[in-house]
């Protein structure tokens, strides 16, 4: 609380030092304490866990997004050479050749996109907010509500780290599916440019 001093133009603080803890402003003290503690604890393990999930969710719409993208370049790269090649007789054997030798400079980063981009989705162990029913009624001896609590959010806190891991290794793998995504037509220009320069020298 700020109070004006004798001097005009200051101010002193003065700060109650002497406060009774018990008072009821002060919340849970003492034995209550540990209860609100295990109870606080869980609530902000819980809003971690949702927070994680809602992280993967995010992950997967982005890769699904982009696998979107990349089926349709498959399928563009596909449909150009199929139109390309015209045949397999000796009049068209060369120019079907050289565009199926072509699109292996598209077919590559796709496949390696692909690849990458479908681990976001692999089969994982992942922990989720709620506590096993069968677990919870299971009979102990000398239980309390504080030590149900506790291991409840041992559990989480172990979850909490596995689940970290996952979202690393999810975003490892979207990172670099996104990267070989966008450097296929990179690659796929440069390398038909080598085949047509390759087949027009000899």
């Amino acid at each position: 609380m700020s109070e004006q001093a004798d001097q005009p133009g200051s101010f002193e603080i003065r700060l109650g030092l002497e406060e009774n803890a018990l008072e009821p402003n002060w919340g849970a003290t003492g034995q209550d304490f540990r209860l609100w503690r295990v109870k606080e604890a869980l609530a902000q393990v819980e809003k971690r866990l949702s927070s994680q999930a809602t992280t993967l969710a995010a992950y997967e719409t982005r890769t699904s997004s982009l696998m979107g993208w990349l089926s349709a370049e498959a399928l563009a790269t596909i449909g150009a050479v199929v139109s390309r090649t015209g045949g397999m007789d000796e009049k068209h054997l060369a120019p079907a050749v050289i565009w199926m030798v072509g699109s292996i400079g598209f077919i590559i980063p796709m496949a390696l996109s692909a690849f990458y981009l479908s681990n976001v989705f692999r089969k994982k162990i992942w922990t989720v907010v709620g506590a096993d029913a069968e677990w919870l009624m299971t009979d102990r001896e000398h239980s309390s509500e504080v030590e149900c609590l506790e291991e409840i959010i041992e559990v989480y806190i172990a979850g909490i780290q596995d689940n970290e891991n996952i979202l690393d290794c999810g975003m490892d793998n979207l990172q670099t599916g996104r990267a070989w995504f966008l450097l296929t037509p990179v690659i796929g220009f440069f390398w038909v440019v080598l085949i047509i320069f390759l087949s027009m020298s000899h």
